[in-house]
């Protein structure tokens, strides 16, 4: 529902994510129809060029998979899909507790040239996405505490 009399700052961070997830969502279907038709055929159906299909596949090869049991590829784009309204919020919540997060890269100590394998998806996700506005505070606090409690 758009309030296009008085817009906020939170219509405009959901039409925001859903933008970004909209769009994560078309790469991941036109790849998986490119192993299925050839570029034309795709082209041809989408009333476009097959030039413009080519370009945006080569975006589409560099967007992770959904990961089975999950409704993102990051905890970043759960939040984006909560922000956007694809989630609710017991489900957002729950997905960003049991996302498999990789540790966070630290220095030995003593060389900070020294670090461990730059990780994928980190709890750093999810400071983002809070700092962004994607989540509130209480969901933030919700999951640092399962993930500690979890932890411990």
């Amino acid at each position: 529902m758009s309030t296009i009399d008085s817009p906020t700052m939170e219509e405009l961070r959901r039409l925001r994510s859903r933008r970004s997830v909209t769009d994560l969502s078309y790469q991941r279907v036109l790849r998986a129809l490119a192993g299925e038709m050839t570029q034309s055929e795709i082209a041809a159906q989408l009333h476009v060029t097959q030039s413009a299909v080519s370009q945006a596949l080569k975006t589409a090869r560099n967007v992770e998979e959904v990961r089975p049991g999950f409704s993102g590829a990051s905890p970043y784009e759960i939040a984006q899909r909560y922000a956007a309204g694809e989630l609710d919020r017991e489900r957002a919540l729950d997905e960003l507790v049991r996302w498999p997060y990789d540790a966070i890269a630290r220095s030995d100590g003593y060389d900070a040239l020294i670090v461990d394998e730059p990780a994928t998806h980190t709890l750093e996700e999810v400071v983002r996405a809070y700092r962004e506005g994607l989540i509130d505070q209480d969901m933030y606090v919700a999951v640092g505490r399962a993930l500690r409690s979890s932890s411990a």
